[in-house]
């Protein structure tokens, strides 16, 4: 923390926690960086995390890292954004490591999503590679011709305790608070499958500010997540917006299913986690994630 006091403080800024009257000043933040959060997204966040910032001396919020915590094990690194006008001072890095060193004293493994040219900084500092992620898009998507059935139903509130659980064996850790806020904002893309009482797959997502987000999607099958996907975007809901989803590397299968319905790769992200690398949950089963800043 003293890092990031005594940089903040050499360069005329203010170091502060943030809070739930920080939404508007994060969402320009990341909106000025051509990130798809929306306000919902950070008062989320916000809300389930703990965040610090920088402000200007005009009470303007110029730097932003929030922890978002999963259980009480493991917590993602999230948000790490400086304003354009103030990069290149050791802001990200000292924060990054504020953020690190907060965990580290709670005993909660830290995890993040990084980009591709991210992952050569956080190397160094102790995080180790678990599997790559590709962010696939489509302005205008058309998943009619996938060759799936209809296999899947809407979800509803009575499902969350099933989904929950079945979340928590995908991820590795408790995500009860992302998955109701999910269906609270969201509902008509929501969808599960169940076979002889058993729920073994769903699809959540989000109205981000340039594209809508599919994921977490988790499904025992391709061929599933495929069913999940046509009747959650295709055929369920009737949407024809600009799509993303960031597939786990390891589902090629899906990718290619992607590629041949008007998707292309937007970029790469490579799920990361400090000290080890081993796998959390089982990455068999999630098709697409929440996104990079929500794991």
């Amino acid at each position: 923390m003293e890092n990031i006091k005594a940089l903040a403080a050499n360069l005329g800024l203010t170091y502060r926690d943030l809070g739930p009257a920080d939404v508007g000043g994060g969402y320009l933040l990341s909106s000025q960086a051509g990130w798809n959060q929306t306000e919902a997204d950070w008062r989320l966040m916000l809300a389930n995390g703990q965040g610090w910032g920088l402000e200007s001396p005009d009470g303007q919020l110029i730097a932003s890292a929030l922890t978002l915590p999963y259980g009480t094990e493991v917590a993602w690194i999230s948000m790490v954004l400086v304003t354009e006008t103030w990069r290149r001072h050791g802001i990200a890095t000292d924060l990054l490591r504020h953020c690190i060193d907060h965990l580290d004293a709670r005993g909660v493994t830290a995890g993040l999503d990084a980009t591709e040219a991210g992952r050569l900084v956080y190397l160094p500092l102790g995080f180790q590679d678990i599997y790559p992620i590709d962010r696939m898009v489509a302005e205008t998507p058309d998943l009619s011709d996938l060759g799936v059935e209809r296999i899947s139903r809407a979800m509803t509130a009575e499902d969350m305790d099933k989904v929950v659980a079945l979340e928590s064996v995908a991820f590795g850790a408790e995500r009860g608070a992302l998955i109701a806020h999910l269906f609270r904002q969201t509902p008509d893309v929501a969808r599960v499958i169940e076979r002889n009482g058993e729920l073994t797959g769903y699809a959540l997502g989000r109205n981000g500010r340039n594209y809508l987000q599919i994921g977490p999607l988790v499904a025992a099958s391709e061929t599933d997540a495929l069913a999940l996907l046509t009747e959650t975007y295709g055929q369920g809901s009737g949407t024809s917006e600009p799509l993303l989803l960031d597939i786990p590397g390891h589902h090629a299968g899906l990718i290619k299913s992607l590629k041949d319905a008007g998707f292309t790769r937007q970029r790469g992200y490579v799920r990361m986690l400090m000290g080890q690398a081993e796998v959390m949950g089982n990455p068999g089963l999630v098709y697409a994630i929440t996104g990079p800043e929500l794991a």
